[in-house]
């Protein structure tokens, strides 16, 4: 897990020369590569969230960090969004998702599976961390989420439904698909907002 210190002092990763801001202001940590904990090192004028002052809290890319009344942009610690996108497939239909759409099932029965071992707190071996890194990039982040000994178990749980959030969408609109499970979603066929053609 990479940690990444912010604040005034010229030895932080983020240096921030504003005198609101404290040396040693706030760190945050690398969890997943669209997730990440940001905690407040006992500034004198606090770490906020969405405008909430916090102490710790997990964020993702769509959350407005400032550091004192300092507004901070954490994109390029978010890895996805240093990544090109992958060339797009040709398609006799170009409305047709089919095939990325049912990928959408491994990623819906990985969140469970995962949430349902971090509430029973069991332990990860190194042995599935690895079998999971190797699938699809949600499984991976699942299960590093799970492993991760710098979080509890309600940030790991708070840690993995961003992810999900992300990645349990549909694959051309990128519109979450909420929690139902897999074959309800692909009962419906297509997508209500896009049109997209998931199950012919």
């Amino acid at each position: 897990m990479s940690v990444i210190k912010i604040g005034r002092s010229p030895t932080n990763q983020i240096i921030l020369n504003h005198p609101q801001v404290s040396g040693t202001h706030a760190q945050i940590t690398i969890i997943s590569p669209n997730t990440l904990l940001i905690e407040d090192l006992g500034s004198a004028n606090g770490t906020f969230i969405n405008d909430l002052r916090i102490k710790r809290c997990i964020i993702t890319n769509n959350d407005m960090v400032k550091i004192a009344n300092v507004k901070i942009d954490l994109t390029p610690y978010f890895a996805n969004n240093n990544k090109p996108a992958a060339p797009a497939e040709k398609k006799d239909n170009a409305n047709d998702y089919t095939i990325e759409f049912a990928k959408l099932a491994d990623i819906y029965e990985h969140y469970e599976q995962t949430k349902q071992q971090i509430k029973k707190g069991v332990t990860f071996k190194q042995t599935a961390v690895r079998a999971g890194l190797s699938l699809l990039p949600f499984v991976g982040n699942a299960i590093a989420i799970a492993v991760c000994a710098t979080i509890n178990e309600d940030e790991k749980l708070n840690a993995l439904e961003k992810e999900f959030k992300i990645n349990y969408v549909c694959p051309k609109c990128k519109t979450f698909l909420g929690y139902l499970p897999f074959e309800a979603v692909a009962a419906k066929k297509s997508c209500m907002s896009c049109k997209a053609i998931w199950v012919k």
